[in-house]
């Protein structure tokens, strides 16, 4: 498995039984035209986490960048078309930071 393929996996065991586009079980309900924009955008997600101070605060406005362009429910103006209790991004980012930190550590410290 590439580490690429260890963080998605990480963020399907934790982050998508929870996710509102799912089925409870993980399993993705999004149609399948639309990508996951968690997993469209893993690869600079899991660099913005990896490459920046372990503190939230530090990385937080440039994924919500890059995951809310992302983001169906994004407006014509640029702007959030959801509650913020029904984002996805919002919801999870505890979750997907601390299972890539976690994985990455895990790398670090194993290497």
């Amino acid at each position: 498995m590439s580490e690429l393929q260890e963080y998605w996996h990480g963020i399907r065991t934790r982050v998508c039984p929870e996710c509102i586009e799912g089925d409870g079980a993980g399993n993705c309900l999004l149609d399948p035209v639309i990508e996951c924009p968690l997993q469209k955008s893993l690869p600079v997600i899991v660099d913005i986490i990896t490459r920046t101070k372990p503190w939230k605060n530090e990385y937080r406005e440039e994924l919500f960048s890059i995951i809310c362009g992302e983001c169906k429910y994004q407006t014509s103006e640029g702007r959030c078309g959801l509650d913020e209790a029904l984002c996805a991004a919002e919801r999870y980012f505890s979750g997907i930071v601390q299972t890539i930190e976690s994985i990455h550590n895990h790398h670090y410290i194993t290497a």
